[in-house]
């Protein structure tokens, strides 16, 4: 039994962008006879404008909000509820005060299913606005300074995760992308299971990095694939399936 996994947000789009068409033209066939689940930090509104509607329908399930809620189509089978710390808020207010990156463009903190979303330079921010403040997070590593303190001050509370560009995700310990491991497990996944893993952000601090442990430490052979953008991820799937053909031709043979 095959299984596929995907970030969206930099694995299958651009950042918060739609899919490209022609990415889309080749996932749409790739998909045939495929078990493919979606995760991400984003709501499920988010996923619908990025995510063409023929594509949703013809996989397994998403997992959105950092594995907080699960759909099957218009079905919710489950979703987690954040409880927030009393002083995050304010915590999260002066590190924003405290910014030296001078653009804030509103909707800095968003509400979703089981999380937090956070970001200085606001979610209502222009493209050009996001891309100036990515390149300002690179040059002074503003948000992995801001998660470091975060942890440390609530740990065993709350983590906090550095997600796509401009943002920082925030949930309840252990309420992490983790999470759809034990699950699948339950449901879905055989003993014999081969579980296929995409993501941009599975280094220590990304917000896939805990999926990425709960893979290792689970007992299905796995294949993790780390990349930077959607063509990273077309890329290794067109290899994939070279690789299979070339299998079948040369056992044929």
């Amino acid at each position: 039994m095959n299984v596929y996994i995907f970030d969206v947000d930099g694995t299958l789009t651009p950042s918060r962008k739609p899919m490209t068409e022609a990415f889309y033209g080749f996932f749409k066939d790739w998909l045939t006879d495929k078990t493919v689940f979606l995760v991400t930090g984003s709501d499920y509104e988010k996923i619908e404008e990025q995510i063409p509607s023929d594509i949703l329908s013809n996989i397994k399930g998403v997992f959105t909000c950092m594995g907080n809620e699960y759909r099957e189509g218009n079905n919710i089978l489950y979703s987690n509820k954040f409880e927030k710390p009393e002083e995050l808020t304010e915590d999260l207010m002066e590190f924003m005060n405290d910014s030296m990156f001078p653009i804030r463009a509103g909707n800095h903190f968003e509400e979703r299913v089981g999380m937090l979303n956070y970001s200085i330079v606001g979610r209502d921010c222009t493209l050009d606005e996001r891309e100036r403040y990515h390149l300002y997070d690179i040059k002074t590593g503003e948000r992995e300074l801001i998660s470091k303190w975060l942890n440390l001050k609530y740990n065993g509370k709350i983590e906090v995760a550095i997600g796509g560009e401009i943002s920082l995700d925030i949930f309840n310990t252990g309420k992490d992308k983790s999470q759809v491991v034990p699950y699948l497990a339950e449901k879905y996944l055989q003993e014999d299971a081969f579980i296929s893993f995409y993501g941009d952000k599975i280094s220590e601090g990304g917000n896939d990095h805990a999926l990425v442990k709960a893979l290792e430490r689970s007992s299905y052979k796995t294949r993790i694939t780390g990349v930077s953008n959607y063509l990273d991820t077309w890329k290794d799937l067109q290899m994939q399936e070279w690789c299979d053909e070339s299998s079948i031709r040369s056992s044929v043979g």
